[in-house]
């Protein structure tokens, strides 16, 4: 049986799906593929969880007067878990305002697969998409422009990184 299976079958009377019914039927069931995918060290498991809620918290208040956060987690920093930039030194960094971009795009299209069905957002669907073929089309002029510079030997400087390099 596979997890959906397991999942689809858990649904209670009302037809909700509980995750802490879910939870406590993983417990008692060692051997299904809901228990195999949960994590059961207690200390380990704790410890994941105060990072997320601390993921939360960082989130939550450190917003400016109207609300908004001044804090970004970009995906090219994820996989080093370095944690969270302040949105004001990424902005004004155009490989890195291309990443937030990215990961934004990318987020508006998990949520258009997740709500695609309400046709109040199709104009929501129809700008992303538009702002998507924009970004596309910028982020392939800029390869065009680096290999042909480098073809011709010249090298671009990455500002992201321009600012870490050493100086003899």
């Amino acid at each position: 049986m596979t997890i959906k299976d397991e999942l689809l079958k858990l649904k209670n009377s009302d037809g909700f799906l509980n995750p802490s019914e879910v939870v406590a039927w993983a417990k008692n069931h060692p051997a299904s593929e809901i228990y195999g995918s949960l994590l059961w060290d207690d200390k380990k498991a704790g410890y994941l969880y105060r990072v997320e809620q601390v993921r939360g918290l960082i989130q939550t208040h450190l917003v400016n007067v109207t609300g908004q956060r001044e804090t970004v987690s970009l995906t090219i920093d994820r996989s080093a878990d370095t944690g969270y930039r302040d949105l004001k030194d990424v902005l004004p960094v155009p490989t890195l305002r291309q990443v937030l971009l990215a990961d934004a795009l990318n987020e508006l299209e998990r949520m258009h697969k997740k709500y695609e069905h309400l046709q109040e957002l199709v104009t929501v669907w129809e700008a992303t998409a538009q702002v998507r073929k924009q970004y596309t089309d910028a982020h392939k002029e800029k390869e065009k422009e680096d290999a042909s510079a480098e073809q011709k030997g010249q090298s671009r400087v990455n500002p992201a990184s321009a600012g870490n390099a050493r100086r003899t």
